[in-house]
């Protein structure tokens, strides 16, 4: 392969290589073949100011090049260091101010040959410290990545070829999302076929398992080294895509359906856009970031979640095994003002209650979740010693943040909301708990499914 130093002015790249004007004509450059201005306009232009000024795609030029045994060097601007980043936060800015696409990709592509996944994180971190609302990063989301499809920079992603690790059983997962979902788009839109797409978005909403281990496992992990916004941001398109599958899945039918079509249209393309996000840059970003103990902890606490589309899941030969947690001797005794247990009765009547408890302390700390039959909600062990906001959806921190403010003010004591549809009938209750003199010391979360109870309070 020759090399072209696009530094060089066209006038003596052509002088080097006659044949360079016939294939930079078929790329574009239609005026190389005028003899009068190569020798004049040439001497000063480059190939690249003149991509620009004619709005040609250097990457289809590259394409050309290569096609004759050619290959281009210095063939974009040279955009290094903290001016990269400033660069692509301004091109993700003016998206957001509704600069069409087209103009932003040729932009970018004026300035860059390629991305980092880091980078675009570190712009839409950047621009939520700049006071762009999360929701107004969420709309915009899909359209970031998609801007950078053919640009974000391949990496060496070990960890998915390796049998029963975290990360390949992720990768299985999209996969087999992947699948479904073109599945889903080959299925006739017509009435005698309602059926047929009601029980593939039936299955298709097991993507909630696989939305869950992220969630509470990566995004979790991630924050704790300084990335946080932009998994906030994909954690909200996450609910989204779940909730609208959710509502496609229980509402569609023969009479409703063509009202319905853009909107399943748009769902199933932003799962699919999730799942390059995924794949290009969140994966990339746990390999760089993780440890050994962070990819123990995510293997352990997988199952609390389960698999989405996917059986047999083949064990992981790295995993150490569970460590056994430090616990008071099952055969101690805890002395309360009304009786005593052993420590063993005592956990065996949490486990065995029929409410899901979680309790915090007063630093906002998670310090205990029951782990009976009865869980309603997935709790990795992870998430013990950790801030309890991170637990939770980014839609219902700010809930819990304010229920927690007014406890420890002394505002009210307790707390409720309600979840219910045709699947479920979920109360959650917040109390606040104080010790005999009023104060603070934490907050008891309980969620109980009201529908199940009511199945079994007759025998």
């Amino acid at each position: 392969m020759k090399t072209l130093d696009f530094d060089k002015s066209v006038s003596e790249l052509v002088s080097e290589n006659p044949d360079l004007k016939d294939i930079m004509a078929e790329a574009g450059f239609k005026d190389i073949l005028n003899p009068v201005l190569l020798k004049t306009v040439g001497k000063k232009m480059t190939f690249v100011k003149g991509a620009k000024v004619k709005e040609l795609d250097m990457h289809h030029i590259e394409e050309i090049l290569a096609k004759y045994g050619y290959e281009a060097i210095n063939a974009y601007p040279k955009v290094d260091g903290e001016q990269r980043k400033v660069e692509i936060k301004n091109l993700l800015k003016k998206l957001n101010q509704g600069v069409s696409m087209h103009d932003v990709q040729m932009e970018f592509m004026e300035k860059f040959s390629d991305v980092t996944y880091d980078e675009i994180l570190e712009a839409e971190q950047s621009l939520i410290k700049d006071g762009i609302e999360v929701k107004e990063v969420m709309r915009l989301c899909d359209v970031h990545s998609v801007m950078f499809h053919d640009s974000i920079r391949s990496t060496d992603e070990a960890l998915k070829e390796v049998k029963g690790h975290p990360l390949q059983i992720m990768k299985m997962e999209n996969d087999e999302i992947d699948k479904l979902l073109i599945s889903i788009k080959k299925i006739p839109f017509d009435r005698e076929h309602v059926d047929e797409i009601k029980e593939a978005l039936l299955k298709l909403k097991e993507i909630k398992k696989h939305y869950g281990k992220k969630e509470e496992l990566y995004f979790r992990k991630l924050e704790k080294y300084g990335v946080s916004g932009p998994t906030t941001v994909m954690w909200g398109v996450d609910d989204e895509i779940y909730k609208n599958i959710s509502a496609l899945e229980r509402t569609i039918d023969k009479d409703n359906m063509e009202s319905l079509r853009d909107r399943l249209d748009t769902t199933l393309a932003r799962a699919q856009e999730m799942i390059f996000k995924e794949e290009k840059i969140l994966f990339p970003l746990a390999e760089e970031k993780f440890t050994d103990d962070d990819w123990q902890e995510v293997y352990r606490d997988s199952d609390e979640f389960g698999y989405c589309l996917i059986s047999n899941v083949e064990k992981w030969d790295g995993y150490h095994g569970e460590k056994k947690m430090e616990m008071s001797s099952m055969d101690g005794v805890v002395k309360l003002p009304t009786g005593e247990l052993r420590v063993n009765q005592l956990e065996a009547i949490l486990r065995t209650m029929p409410i899901d408890v979680t309790f915090i302390d007063e630093k906002d700390i998670v310090r205990f979740f029951t782990n009976g039959e009865n869980r309603i909600f997935p709790r990795p062990l992870s998430a013990l010693g950790q801030e309890v906001y991170g637990c939770h959806a980014p839609k219902t921190v700010a809930i819990v943040k304010m229920v927690v403010e007014d406890f420890k003010s002394g505002k009210r004591d307790t707390y409720s909301r309600r979840i219910k549809n045709d699947k479920v009938d979920i109360l959650v209750r917040y109390y606040a708990i104080r010790d005999l003199e009023g104060k603070y010391l934490g907050t008891l979360e309980t969620s109980m499914n009201l529908g199940k109870l009511l199945e079994q309070s007759v025998d």
